[in-house]
């Protein structure tokens, strides 16, 4: 994925195609279309880099294979219970 990423990339800057339009043709179109707007939960200041990397300070932010690692039934249970208290929290907003 990531090979096909640099070669659109770099066909990009060959044509020299704007920051805007690549935005268009990228994931502001993606949004639009299914009616998303990340903004809507996350202001856009609040989702800098460098903020989005000190909300996930002390979350295991590791990539791992769903298939090699077995969670307890403790810890699908906590699992569902964040889920469920962040739902709440976000019809409370």
């Amino acid at each position: 994925m990531a090979d096909r990423a640099e070669e659109l990339h770099a066909v990009f800057i060959a044509n020299a195609v704007s920051d805007d339009d690549i935005r268009k043709m990228t994931h502001e179109n993606a949004m639009r279309w299914y009616s998303f707007d990340p903004f809507s939960h996350v202001s856009r200041e609040e989702s800098t880099v460098g903020a989005l990397r000190k909300r996930s300070e002390g979350h295991d932010v590791s990539v791992m294979s769903r298939s090699t690692r077995v969670r307890t039934p403790d810890e699908k249970l906590e699992g569902f219970r964040k889920r469920a208290r962040r739902a709440m929290a976000a019809e409370q907003r």
